[in-house]
């Protein structure tokens, strides 16, 4: 029997194989999404902490006219933002930018603290974009370097390893929506 399943939990990936059963038209869609998922774990690596503080600014003050996070999802070469996109899509220069004008004038951008996992809405009344797109950046879980011997940290929700291997997961190949952990940010476009 055929069903309708458009959600499924992280833990049920190995049983229904979105990859091969996700409509060609939502693939961009996802790869957007899979993408500021990889940036938020960027600024969790604290890979480069001059680049993480920055590009931190646009998720804690999203609406400031210097970090409008609209600047930083659709920076292109030249812009001052792509600078900071480049480190985290280092090995994957094609993955840039995110959004085109086009695109990303579509969205209104809005950031939530308060979840880790995205989504998409209705406009605010009055609102010139067609959809909103919500951004989950809650704050920081402990993270686990591998190394301590301590219970606690041990016990921490989310690897440095797991965060690792998201970014040096092409942001442009499955899987777009699951990251190892469920710790690590999610949303959708």
């Amino acid at each position: 029997m055929l069903t309708r399943q458009f959600f499924v939990n992280t833990h049920d990936q190995d049983v229904f194989d979105l990859s091969e059963k996700t409509p060609g038209y939502l693939i961009p869609l996802l790869k957007k999404a899979k993408k500021i998922s990889q940036i938020i774990a960027y600024i969790w690596s604290f890979e480069d902490e001059l680049v993480c503080t920055e590009l931190d600014k646009y998720f804690k003050i999203p609406d400031d006219k210097n970090y409008h996070i609209k600047n930083l999802l659709s920076a292109k070469l030249g812009d001052p933002q792509y600078v900071f996109l480049e480190k985290v899509f280092k090995d994957f220069p094609n993955a840039l930018p995110i959004f085109n004008k086009e695109e990303v004038d579509s969205y209104s951008f809005r950031v939530t603290y308060n979840g880790f996992e995205g989504f998409l809405s209705d406009p605010v009344p009055g609102d010139k974009a067609a959809i909103t797109l919500v951004i989950p950046y809650p704050p920081r879980p402990r993270i686990y370097d591998g190394t301590s011997t301590d219970p606690i940290s041990q016990g921490a929700p989310l690897k440095k390893t797991e965060l690792t291997a998201w970014l040096k997961s092409n942001p442009d190949e499955a899987p777009y929506y699951f990251p190892t952990n469920p710790y690590i940010p999610t949303t959708c476009c």
